[in-house]
């Protein structure tokens, strides 16, 4: 059904998607797996709801990446092979 949408679980990470609650974390809380995590919250800028939708393209990207990069794997460092840059 093509109203159900998508639904991403981090329940270790799970906040409210109040603004004002969202704002407590910009500067000492690490939201987001790593190889999901926004690059405004890597950088430590402020951000919305909008964070998850980032998750959810490394996410639909990731079996076409795994591919091309677990064949090096053993030579990279473990972070490199799942950094996402937004160009």
């Amino acid at each position: 059904d093509i109203n159900q949408g998508i639904k991403v679980i981090d329940f270790g990470n799970a906040i409210h998607c109040v603004y004002d609650e969202l704002a407590l974390y910009y500067d000492d809380y690490e939201l987001q797996t790593i190889v999901y995590r926004a690059p405004e919250v890597i950088c430590g800028l402020p951000f919305g709801t909008e964070i998850d939708l980032w998750s959810v393209g490394c996410i639909l990207a990731e079996p076409e990446l795994v591919c091309q990069t677990h064949q090096d794997r053993d030579s990279l460092d473990p972070l490199q092979s799942s950094t996402f840059v937004a160009v």
